[in-house]
């Protein structure tokens, strides 16, 4: 993947065939993994907190759209679990654990920062994947996916934020008794932003 981000600028053809050969290759190692599981050994590769990000990062910085696809392609079972709920409903029903939302948390940073890309890379549809981002839930790039759709549709940005606010609202900021980082980090800088441009305004 390194070596495809290197030769993007001279050969884009060959760099995305290196790319889709590092996905296939992970796809390989995550099936492996998975097998070997049932056997009682544990590997990284099975809830895709290491080695995954760090493949589909480094194929974002050139081609964030294929980097989103191969997102969903390597999901692992583990995090399709945890991406099949809120994390309110799994706290209401009771099965979640503190792992699944921390997994789909950091699914959703990671979706949320190659939709972010993808606009820059691709203005023409800059509006369409900046609103499917801020569609997603709350994540530390929410904040700047806003700005972003502002400066392009101001309206369509103001009625998201409303939306994100409500999210805000119904959260509890605790996951099993602990801080949810995350959130806390989202409502924060949101609220940070809030006073700033009120202040401007009033002066």
């Amino acid at each position: 993947a390194k070596l495809g981000r290197s030769l993007w600028e001279s050969d884009q053809k060959r760099a995305r065939g290196l790319f889709q050969d590092a996905v296939a290759e992970l796809i390989a190692a995550q099936t492996a993994a998975e097998a070997a599981r049932k056997n009682g050994q544990h590997n990284e590769l099975l809830t895709g907190q290491q080695t995954r990000p760090q493949l589909l990062e480094a194929i974002a910085t050139r081609d964030a759209d294929l980097a989103l696809q191969s997102l969903y392609k390597t999901r692992p079972a583990a995090i399709q679990r945890a991406m099949l709920t809120s994390a309110a409903k799994d706290r209401k029903i009771g099965n979640s654990t503190g792992n699944d939302i921390h997994l789909r948390q950091a699914e959703i940073s990671l979706e949320q920062r190659f939709l972010r890309m993808a606009a820059d890379q691709d203005p023409a549809r800059a509006v369409e994947l900046l609103k499917k981002a801020l569609k997603t839930g709350l994540a530390n790039e929410t904040l700047e996916l806003l700005k972003k759709l502002h400066a392009k549709e101001p309206n369509t940005a103001n009625d998201l934020a409303s939306d994100v606010v409500a999210q805000l609202a119904r959260k509890t900021f605790l996951i099993e008794g602990q801080l949810d980082h995350q959130a806390f980090h989202a409502a924060t800088s949101i609220l940070t932003e809030f006073i700033r441009e009120k202040g401007s305004a009033d002066n």
